[in-house]
This record gives structure tokens, C-alpha cells and sequence, in this order.
């Protein structure tokens, strides 16, 4: 998750949660994930082996704790929404801990059913009180749809700092990182690697440090009173090029200005060097030193002489990581 909060001078700064892994689960509504509960409290009973002894499965052999060993077994494939909703909290209440808004703060979720739902909704209200601490819709509004009271479809627009461009700066760092670090051994661990799940939620969590970054959320987020008068000029309807970069200039054909002004980041005389994570500086040394020019003609080389024929050659020579990565390079174009 990513807030916007204010500091003592007036000024404002992004911060970024701590993100929150259900990497492999499948994320329940309530009702769902209680009828997963009673399908494995049900599983057990009449097996033999460990559990031979207990004739009411959980409730006999955990008769203190039952309730989260069956948790524990259906977390195994599942995730509650609840869980999410617990996080969510939590997160908001550290970030803005001992401010003005500490106790009146919102939180916006996009239209994932398994929030929205009657029973989700209910654990939200009696369990953390924030049922009408949500960015969402209310009175009239979508009145007689299933909408109503609740946050429309996929509208990325509406999720300001991360789905409308922070995920996609997020997205961009992540390339960036795994793509610098490839001149490491694969040992080193500073390496950013995608390989595996494990490997990519590590790579993740080093790059949800650098990016968004704490100006980019302000921005995004600053701009949702513009995104509203959008929506509502556009009749509720999707809002065109409002969640994606268009790449427009500040001034048209004509040179007059533009009523929508790309952001600093689109325009070329805003540019700046992507932040890079400490574990990859060394990295980005060699390449803009030449240090890797040397190092991918060896691999070229040692790769190639292993080859056996012409074809394979060729194969490897298009298809091959490491090949891609056997060209000297004096400078690093960073947008």
C-alpha cells in the first residue's frame, strides 16, 4: 500500500507500506474461506495415522487452539480476505500514528469482489470500525447496481500511487535492477533474480524500497481532485490515457499549452537517473566504467567454444541470456 501524509512544515511526503505475500493463494471472501474451514475439520475425522485417536479431529487433538491449526492447514492454498483487510489496517495505522488524521484516516481498495462482499464488509465494520472509513461510492450513486455503496469495476485512475504509475515505475524497476545486476555471479547475493517465486519476492521487496518514490506517490495522489472532475466530465464513464503514460507534450502542433501537461517524468528535461538499490551500484559502476565489456566477451567466448555446430551456434547466439548481454557498453540510457 502507499499514503500521502503531511509533515510538520506543510509539506507533504509518499510512503510506502510494507507489502504483504500470498504468493501461490488463492484469496477467499469470508464465506468461501469459512466453508474451506468446515471442509477440513470434516477432512479429518475418521482417518487413521495421527489422528486415529480423535474421534472430533481438530477440536479433540487442539481443544485450546483448534480454530488456528485449521487456519494453519487451509492457509496452506488459501488466503482470507480478511487477512488483506487486517494488513491494510495495520499498515495505515503506523503510517499515520500521531498525526491529525491518525483516527480519520481512508483507505481505498479497488473492486476485488472478495472485499466488496456482504460478509467481508461486515468483518471490516465490526472488527476495525472502518466500513465508513472507505474511498468509495455513497448516497445515490450507482443505485440499483451492484455498484452501489461500493467502488466501481477495474478503474485504475482511482487508485492513486500505485495501480494509476506506481506499479508501473515499480514494474520498470525491477527490470532495471535484474537487468544491471546480470553481471554478477549467479552466487552473489546481491543478485536480483526472477527464477523463482522466492527469488522474485526478494527482488520485489529490494525494488518496492527505490520505487515509487516518496515524490511520485505526492504527485499521483495530489492529482485525484483533477481525476474526479475527469470522471465526472466523462460521465462516470473510463477515463481515456488517465492510467497509462501518453507521452504528450507540454505544448502542441500550434504551441499553445496543453490543458493536460505530461508529468515531470514524461518530459525529457525532467528526466533523472532511476534510483538504484545499494546492492546493485557496484553494478552499474562496472557497465558505465566498461568493466563489463571485458567480462561479456569472456563469457561470448568461453560460451561459444562449447558449441558443437553451426546451427547451434546460431540458435544460441539469438536466444541465448548470456549473449544478450555480450555487448560493450560505454553508457546507460536510464528513463
Amino acid at each position: 500500500m502507499a499514503a500521502m501524509r503531511k509533515l510538520p512544515d506543510g509539506t507533504f511526503e509518499g510512503v510506502k507500506g510494507i507489502p504483504f505475500n500470498y504468493t501461490g493463494k488463492t484469496v477467499l471472501g469470508l464465506r468461501s474461506y469459512r466453508n474451506e474451514m468446515d471442509k477440513e475439520m470434516y477432512r479429518v475425522i475418521g482417518l487413521k495415522g495421527q489422528w486415529k485417536n480423535y474421534s472430533n479431529g481438530y477440536k479433540d487433538r487442539y481443544p485450546e487452539s483448534w480454530r488456528e491449526e485449521v487456519c494453519k492447514a487451509v492457509d496452506k492454498k488459501y488466503c482470507s480476505v480478511s487477512d488483506i483487510m487486517d494488513h491494510v489496517i495495520e499498515q495505515g495505522n503506523n503510517i499515520y500514528q500521531n498525526t491529525d488524521v491518525a483516527n480519520t484516516f481512508l483507505v481505498f481498495h479497488d473492486g476485488l469482489t472478495q472485499w466488496w462482499e456482504k460478509e467481508s464488509q461486515q468483518y471490516l465494520n465490526d472488527v476495525h470500525n472502518f466500513r465508513q472509513r472507505q474511498l468509495r461510492c455513497y448516497g445515490d450513486s450507482n443505485m440499483k447496481t451492484r455498484y452501489h455503496n461500493k467502488v466501481v469495476g477495474k478503474s485504475p485512475e482511482m487508485c492513486r500511487a500505485l495501480d494509476s504509475h506506481g506499479f508501473a515505475d515499480f514494474k520498470v524497476s525491477i527490470a532495471y535492477h535484474i537487468s544491471l545486476t546480470s553481471v554478477y555471479n549467479n552466487e552473489d547475493p546481491r543478485k536480483f533474480l526472477a527464477g523463482t517465486p522466492k527469488d522474485l519476492w526478494l527482488t520485489m521487496l529490494r525494488c518496492w524500497e527505490m520505487e515509487p518514490t516518496s515524490s511520485r506517490i505526492v504527485t499521483d495522489i495530489l492529482n485525484f481532485p483533477e481525476v474526479l472532475r475527469k470522471i465526472i466530465a466523462c460521465n462516470g464513464a473510463v477515463i481515456p490515457n488517465e492510467a497509462l503514460r501518453t507521452g504528450r507534450r507540454a505544448f502542441s502542433l500550434k504551441n499553445t499549452e496543453l490543458k493536460n501537461k505530461p508529468r515531470a517524468s514524461q518530459r525529457k528535461s525532467t528526466m533523472k537517473v532511476r534510483p538504484t538499490h545499494t546492492d546493485a551500484l557496484e553494478a552499474r559502476k562496472m557497465i558505465l566504467n566498461g568493466d563489463f565489456s571485458a567480462k561479456s566477451k569472456q563469457i561470448f567466448l568461453d560460451t561459444m567454444s562449447q558449441l558443437n555446430n553451426l546451427e547451434e551456434k546460431r540458435l544460441n547466439i539469438k536466444f541465448d541470456e548470456k549473449h544478450c548481454l555480450a555487448f560493450p557498453y560505454s553508457e546507460i540510457v536510464e528513463i
